[in-house]
């Protein structure tokens, strides 16, 4: 069991699902700093592959203003998201009998169950994953895509931050995602 420097404990079930322990540290010091929102991005799940494979990258949030606003930058550069549902029925199926929390569960909607662990950690602070697990190296080009390392997101985030920035009225103003 893991306590986390925001006080949550975490059952470790499975030694495959580490990353998103490092992602959950990442969250809890990226929250401190009071952002306007959080993006984070990673080859998250086997399950996203199954899902939507090489096409589409998952995008789990739930602010919609900020899921729109990824996917309008999706659909600029050609990176494109699916948006999953962040369901909390599903909520259950990560609480743990030991701790608050377990870093895992295989049992059906692992990706969104993921998610939901992601998002424990954000805080208040509107949050957004997308895991590129399907779209982040390729054995074969598709129409969209060279196979090999695709770099798959960055374009993506840059013309989100670019729109971000344009929706400033003022000096000083940041986004409101």
């Amino acid at each position: 069991i893991l306590r986390f420097a925001n006080g949550k404990t975490v059952e470790i079930v499975n030694t495959d699902a580490e990353g998103r322990l490092l992602l959950a540290d990442a969250l809890i010091a990226a929250s401190r700093e009071k952002p306007e929102a959080m993006v984070s991005v990673s080859t998250l799940t086997g399950a996203m592959v199954a899902a939507l494979g090489d096409h589409f990258a998952g995008l789990l949030c739930r602010s919609h203003k900020l899921g729109a606003a990824l996917l309008a930058a999706a659909e600029r550069t050609r990176e494109r998201l699916w948006q999953m549902p962040l369901h909390d029925g599903y909520r259950d199926d990560i609480r743990s009998p030991v701790a608050d929390l377990k870093n895992a569960n295989y049992h059906g909607a692992s990706a969104l169950k993921a998610g939901l662990f992601l998002e424990e950690f954000a805080g208040k602070v509107p949050f957004a994953h997308l895991d590129i697990a399907g779209t982040a190296f390729l054995s074969k080009s598709n129409r969209l895509l060279r196979e090999g390392a695709t770099g798959y997101g960055v374009r993506l985030l840059v013309d989100y931050l670019q729109a971000a920035s344009q929706e400033t009225t003022a000096p000083g103003t940041r986004y409101k995602g």
